[in-house]
């Protein structure tokens, strides 16, 4: 053992941190994604039923949201 530069129990502490880490990234992405995913399908759904109100109603509402400046 007197090769070894990092002792056991340190490499077993760095191991954890970094699979703590790692599963911190991996959980991150994936709320991520799924975020993403719910948000394009909303767009998506709200956008059809759009295009459905036009096309039977024929005209167009136009709001307008903001400041004067």
């Amino acid at each position: 053992m007197k090769g070894n530069l990092i002792p056991q129990k340190s490499f077993q502490t760095i191991k954890r941190i970094t699979l703590i880490v790692f599963g911190v990234c991996v959980s991150l992405f994936l709320l991520e994604v799924g975020l993403r995913l719910g948000g394009y399908v909303f767009l998506s759904l709200q956008e059809y039923r759009n295009q459905i109100s036009i096309r039977q109603k024929g005209e167009y509402q136009i709001l307008c949201l903001g400041e004067s400046t």
